[in-house]
């Protein structure tokens, strides 16, 4: 039982991590298909570059947190140095690569409890880093 509750926890994170990277990429401009957009659908004149292509918007800091917050649940680390707090990240991975060696490689609740942590404090600091500047 508890690793089809696991499993679907991780199917639904997933799932997550999906539809936040699709609303990013629909917040940068979508797909680039290389034909024009209709005239209603474009940009006014004063967002464009000066080559005629529409600026790239960036995702916003709750955005940016909500993807450090999945990537650091799916490897502790991750969505550290998605955010750049490259010391946190490798202190995160290192701690699950270390409960990984410790524990012989099986499965344990501790990695699941690391990843959950791991995922608060991400979100917490891109969430801190986002308002910083």
């Amino acid at each position: 039982m508890t690793g089809a509750l696991a499993d679907l926890a991780f199917m639904a994170l997933v799932i997550g991590v999906f539809v936040a990277a699709a609303r990013i990429g629909a917040a940068r401009g979508g797909a680039r298909s290389g034909r024009p957009l209709p005239k209603e659908v474009r940009p006014p004149a004063d967002s464009r570059t000066g080559d005629g292509r529409p600026q790239r918007s960036r995702p916003t800091p709750a955005q940016l947190a909500l993807l450090a917050a999945a990537l650091s649940f799916l490897v502790p680390g991750l969505g550290h140095f998605l955010i750049r707090a490259w010391s946190r990240g490798l202190i995160w991975l290192g701690g699950l690569i270390l409960i990984g060696v410790l524990s012989a490689g099986a499965q344990s609740p501790i990695v699941l409890v690391l990843s959950f942590v791991a995922a608060i404090d991400a979100y917490l600091t891109a969430r801190t880093k986002g308002t910083a500047a």
